[in-house]
């Protein structure tokens, strides 16, 4: 019975991971399960799939200047001078 309270509230919320759906649940009084209950429930019903994700971009790098002075950064900094602000750049 609770199992299949469990499935019916996935299927309702396909979106929603098993951890927010059990919190999700007991707040609404259906069913008062554990994260890893829901999980192996899911899990045993075969309703946990892989999600799709994007690739990383980590260790693309940055595209390094060829010539010098082709990629300029600048530091802007504020300070307070008695009751005015200096800017330097």
């Amino acid at each position: 019975m609770e199992k299949d309270a469990i499935v019916k509230y996935f299927i309702d919320h396909p979106l929603e991971g098993y951890r927010r759906l059990a919190y999700m649940m007991l707040d609404e009084n259906i069913v008062s399960a554990s994260p890893a209950t829901v999980y192996r429930v899911l899990s045993k019903a075969n309703l946990l799939g892989k999600r799709e994700v994007k690739a990383s971009l980590k260790g693309t790098g940055f595209i390094q200047p060829l010539h010098a002075h082709q990629h300029w950064h600048t530091d802007i900094t504020y300070l307070k001078y008695w009751w005015d602000f200096l800017l330097y750049v």
